[in-house]
């Protein structure tokens, strides 16, 4: 009984790890998913402004791919049964050395809880079997059976793609803010161009209709030497004069 117990603790180590397995990896591919998005979604808001308008389109086939990784990865998962006859097939794949011994332990093993119904030749067979694959699996490590190679690539593409994030957000960072605003407050294309700045061009001046006047003015009446007469100042004038020949009139 105690090799029966090592050959399903085995088992049951190799399908806890597989569940593992699968869900680390739909986490990477969660994460790498939600994350390529925003950056796809910001690189069509910079690009191509107008496609912003198609916003409901866009939540369409996000959540599509959404629920397809979700199903795929966790939901698929948890309701597909993988029993222990699988983990021991999964194993012997791995391991071709065992000769089904493995399958053959796990299946024949359910025999022995009916043992005092069972003839003695066919309990001392399974006890055999038992005894000669408990070693072979004690030298087994269960995760060396479990393909993790999908969960390393999730991994190294989940880095890249954080990787992107931090540097577009410390060199570009407007790329990032710029671009969730045009999704969240969407402009149409009327708004758009007015908000384009346009070339300067020269200013003209309309031309209009000015009325001129002159509210004060001062006459300074320089005399003809002949006169003897001193400079006069007429201040307020209306600019009437009436003086002799050879007047000069200085307008101020």
């Amino acid at each position: 009984m105690e090799q029966q117990a090592h050959i399903e603790s085995f088992l049951n180590r190799v399908r806890r790890l597989r569940s593992q397995t699968l869900v680390l990896s739909g986490t990477y591919n969660l994460l790498i998913y939600i994350l390529g998005s925003y950056l796809l979604a910001c690189l069509m808001a910079w690009v191509y402004p107008p496609a912003v308008e198609r916003t409901g389109l866009a939540i369409g086939i996000f959540l599509a791919g959404l629920a397809y990784i979700v199903f795929n990865f966790f939901i698929r998962n948890l309701f597909a049964y993988f029993s222990q006859d699988d983990a021991a097939l999964l194993t012997e794949s791995t391991y071709s050395d065992l000769n089904n011994s493995l399958i053959n332990s796990s299946q024949l093993g359910r025999h022995l809880e009916g043992s005092k119904q069972a003839s003695p030749i066919t309990l001392e067979f399974i006890h055999e079997l038992h005894r000669r694959t408990a070693p072979a699996v004690t030298k087994i490590d269960p995760s060396s059976v479990i393909d993790r190679s999908g969960r390393t690539r999730g991994r190294n593409y989940l880095l890249a793609t954080l990787s992107s994030l931090i540097l577009i957000a410390l060199f570009i960072p407007e790329f990032l803010t710029q671009g969730y605003e045009h999704w969240v407050n969407p402009k149409s294309p009327t708004q758009v161009s007015q908000l384009q700045p346009t070339e300067p061009g020269p200013v003209i001046s309309e031309a209009t209709d000015t009325d001129y006047s002159i509210e004060s003015l001062e006459l300074t009446l320089h005399f003809p030497s002949y006169t003897g007469m001193k400079t006069e100042s007429v201040k307020p004038s209306d600019g009437k004069i009436h003086v002799l020949p050879g007047t000069e009139v200085e307008i101020s």
